[in-house]
């Protein structure tokens, strides 16, 4: 009889992208999201192995700069010395040591993916060879997420409706029949807390301040608009040797230690992203005003929900 070993405990989490035009133009905007409608069923059939598989793969957009001049938009470029990314990636997985693995190393980055495969009903040819990274410049970054993100947050808040580490898609009954998901939206809060304050953290304990503000959060989110559905996971930066190779990392000042998520659906139409954004601004105004003593730098996006896939039904779950 073969002796039965034990399953390493996992840790799910979501590796990070922010990917920024190099050349931007509608063009190459349009290019970029062939090549990702392409990239991401890639992603998302891959087999099973000891760390699971990729979950959920997710593109979140906000408007640039470039196209505007108006203080909602200022926030977002594709220079990155100029704004947060006006993309935001998100990759899902049961075990995050599966973006170290050889089967995540194996998937093809070429722009051209309709010559390496055969296309499945409804995708369209990207129409250009070459490697993505020629299009555009990425960073990445490894974050573990921390009992989903959820705790006790259930219980006390009636807007939330599940977490954004395991977002079920579609998002509402409407989504699965017309296959047009509902306004939504992706919050971001990049937390660092401030050593100066005493507010390192220690091992894996959250410190009491970030489960604050996401508690916080998400209240005057629910007070402010009670027909929204909330969705939120809290993240812990899972560290440099999580990191997969030649994936150059996000700075620490556009992605914290902690990162508080929030997907906002808004099934009846009610908001638009500057409205949530305008929201979140007011939130994070108030906790300033009432937080005098920098127990953390917080720093904020939102981004409006633009390609969302989840692995299919049926694919194959986590080896045993």
């Amino acid at each position: 009889m073969t002796a039965s070993h034990p399953t390493p405990q996992r840790r799910p989490g979501i590796m990070l992208v922010q990917p920024r035009l190099k050349s931007p133009s509608p063009e190459t905007a349009a290019l970029f999201l062939r090549w990702t409608k392409l990239h991401f069923p890639e992603l998302l059939h891959l087999p099973a192995s000891s760390h699971g598989s990729v979950t959920g793969a997710m593109r979140f957009v906000a408007p640039s700069s470039s196209s505007s001049s108006s203080s909602a938009h200022s926030k977002y470029s594709h220079d990155d010395q100029k704004g947060l990314t006006p993309y935001f990636y998100t990759c899902h997985v049961d075990d995050i040591g599966f973006v170290r693995s050889p089967l995540y190393d194996g998937v093809n980055r070429r722009l051209d993916l309709e010559n390496t495969r055969t296309l499945r009903e409804g995708e369209v040819p990207v129409g250009r060879e070459g490697s993505v990274f020629e299009v555009v410049d990425a960073r990445f970054k490894v974050y573990e997420v921390v009992d989903k993100g959820m705790g006790g947050l259930g219980a006390s808040n009636t807007n939330i409706s599940g977490t954004f580490q395991d977002l079920a898609l579609p998002l509402s009954p409407s989504h699965a029949e017309t296959g047009t998901p509902p306004a939504n939206f992706l919050i971001v809060l990049s937390v660092n807390p401030n050593p100066e304050a005493g507010s390192t953290t220690t091992g894996s304990i959250v410190p009491p301040h970030v489960q604050q503000l996401q508690t916080s959060l998400l209240s005057f989110l629910g007070a402010k608009q009670a027909a929204l559905k909330l969705h939120t996971s809290l993240y812990r930066d899972a560290g440099a040797a999580t990191q997969p190779e030649a994936h150059p990392m996000v700075d620490a000042a556009a992605a914290g230690e902690w990162l508080v998520t929030v997907v906002v659906v808004d099934e009846a139409g009610v908001v638009g992203r500057e409205d949530v954004a305008g929201l979140v601004e007011a939130w994070v105004d108030g906790v300033q005003e009432g937080k005098g003593d920098g127990d953390v730098e917080l720093s904020w996006g939102v981004w409006s929900g633009d390609v969302l896939m989840s692995r299919p039904q049926g694919d194959g779950g986590s080896e045993p």
